[in-house]
């Protein structure tokens, strides 16, 4: 759905903004 394309988008920017330091891995799907 359209939500997971921009939870992901989000997630990309938080990525490439933030170093991979804090462990948040969240699941693709609720």
């Amino acid at each position: 759905g359209f939500d997971s394309w921009l939870m992901r988008m989000e997630k990309i920017r938080l990525g490439e903004e933030n170093p991979p330091r804090v462990p948040h891995r969240s699941p693709d799907r609720d």
